[in-house]
């Protein structure tokens, strides 16, 4: 069993080396990233009759959430179902 020794401790000095903790702006920035991925499966998970609100998210700036987005194909949705 491996001890807390010397080799140990001088291999979580060095992994600790190359995991910087992020600050205010990279840790924002990360969240930022994660949303946006989040955003896009979204809109790659709607099938294709759904081309036009797909369009008209993407061209959003900045692009909306996940909820505001499935909201607006929802609005999509309700608005098909009443005229058709």
């Amino acid at each position: 069993m491996l001890g807390d020794g010397p080799m140990v401790g001088g291999l979580w000095d060095g992994l600790d080396s190359y995991r910087t903790i992020p600050n205010c702006d990279q840790f924002k920035a990360r969240i930022e990233k994660r949303e946006e991925d989040r955003m896009i499966q979204f809109l790659i998970g709607l099938n294709d009759a759904y081309n036009t609100v797909r369009s008209n998210i993407l061209m959003m700036s900045p692009l909306p959430n996940v909820r505001q987005a499935d909201s607006l194909v929802i609005q999509e949705e309700t608005q098909r179902h009443m005229t058709s």
